[in-house]
């Protein structure tokens, strides 16, 4: 049940990721919104269209305290991976 819950929380960041993205314009995003796309473009990856959430798209959400013990248990079962860079931590949907 827990990770049902875990997996609609993670598919509600990433909905509201790519609504974000979705515009091309700068100019076009509101102003409240304008630092998340700025921020989501910096941690896009050139040759990667996978989507991927951060640790810091989890911030504020309701399993916010309990996040480190979710993805380490999504990653076992096999509907997450990692990638780390010098900069970010990247968690992939599989």
């Amino acid at each position: 049940e827990n990770i049902n819950q875990w997996i609609s929380e993670i598919n509600a960041i990433l909905s509201k990721k790519v609504s974000i993205m979705k515009v091309t314009n700068p100019n076009m995003v509101r102003q409240c919104n304008k630092q998340l796309w700025e921020r989501y473009k910096s941690e896009e990856l050139p040759d990667e269209s996978r989507l991927f959430f951060t640790p810091e798209d989890i911030k504020g959400t309701s399993f916010a305290t309990y996040h480190r013990k979710m993805l380490i248990i999504l990653q076992k079962i096999g509907r997450l991976s990692v990638s780390t860079d010098s900069h970010l931590c990247r968690y992939f949907i599989k």
